[in-house]
């Protein structure tokens, strides 16, 4: 039997793109969803703007591949005692994306 589930998240984007010529790219959202805040981080990192930890960044090895992987300079719970009146969680979300020029 299969079962068909409905993943519903709000995205508010707060910043995105580059902050000057040649620069990096810097993404910052405002993730609310009824779903754990185990999940949106899943989306967040996974989905939205695949990325890894900053300190996981910098503590690989450095070579190309590594430095110009997107990272994570924030995952922050917005409501940290349970859900939101709506019934929602909400999730803070920034990203880097070095440089390719």
């Amino acid at each position: 039997m299969s079962e068909i589930h409905d993943f519903t998240f709000k995205v508010e984007t707060k910043e995105a793109g580059q902050r000057r010529s040649y620069g990096d790219s810097y993404y910052h959202y405002i993730v609310e969803s009824k779903l754990s805040v185990h999940s949106i981080n899943a989306f967040c990192t996974k989905v939205l703007r695949p990325a890894i930890p900053q300190k996981q960044h910098r503590e690989e090895d450095n070579t190309a591949d590594n430095h110009f992987r997107s990272y994570y300079t924030m995952l922050k719970t917005l409501n940290e005692v349970g859900f939101l009146e709506d019934g929602y969680n909400k999730v803070e979300y920034m990203v880097v994306s070095p440089s390719t020029h």
